[in-house]
């Protein structure tokens, strides 16, 4: 079994500074990327208050960032600094 690592809200707020939303989208987001995959899920419905649990995942490896187009790249706004 992997090893595994719990955070709530609670956590997320208190250590990193973070909200319970920017939260969920970050986990979301590493579990779409492959970075973390969700071992039990949590939360105040339905699941007694209990903390989804995680592991590191190596699916990361076979992600490929989306590709940009040059006009999207020349709109961004570090581009437009110049």
């Amino acid at each position: 079994m992997r090893p595994s690592f719990k955070c709530t809200n609670a956590e997320a707020k208190s250590e990193l500074e973070m909200g319970a939303q920017t939260f969920t989208n970050a986990k979301a987001e590493l579990e779409r990327k492959g970075f973390i995959t969700i071992i039990k899920r949590g939360g105040l419905k339905g699941c007694n208050g209990v903390a989804s649990q995680f592991a590191m995942s190596g699916e990361w490896k076979q992600w490929t960032p989306p590709t940009r187009s040059r006009h999207a790249a020349m709109n961004h706004p570090i581009s437009q600094n110049k």
